[in-house]
């Protein structure tokens, strides 16, 4: 799995976590494991979903970084989706596989 370019999470014992430049920070789950999202993902339909559920839950006027009350196993399998639609998107416009004439 090609977790580490779809989102970052660090087990670090360090208190103050950052996002890079172009990340937004996220806790998951109960556990609230740290992750580092890219920005663009937050408009994806899939992460819109995980953001509803936390609104529900959380509200919407919450300090720090956003909660996703998911657990992480879900958490992956969004971003994968996410990251896999985005692939296709890159992809040029002619067929795969063989041709015969």
């Amino acid at each position: 799995m090609r977790t580490w370019d779809r989102c970052w999470s660090f087990l670090s014992s360090s208190k103050k976590k950052v996002a890079p430049e172009g990340f937004f920070p996220v806790y998951v789950g109960p556990e609230r494991q740290w992750f580092a999202v890219k920005t663009k993902y937050a408009n994806h339909p899939l992460f819109q979903m995980l953001l509803e559920e936390a609104e529900i839950k959380y509200g919407y006027d919450t300090p720090g970084p956003i909660l996703l009350p998911c657990e992480v196993d879900l958490f992956y399998k969004v971003v994968t989706e996410i990251e896999a639609k985005e692939v296709e998107l890159h992809r040029c416009g002619f067929g795969y596989g063989y041709t015969t004439r």
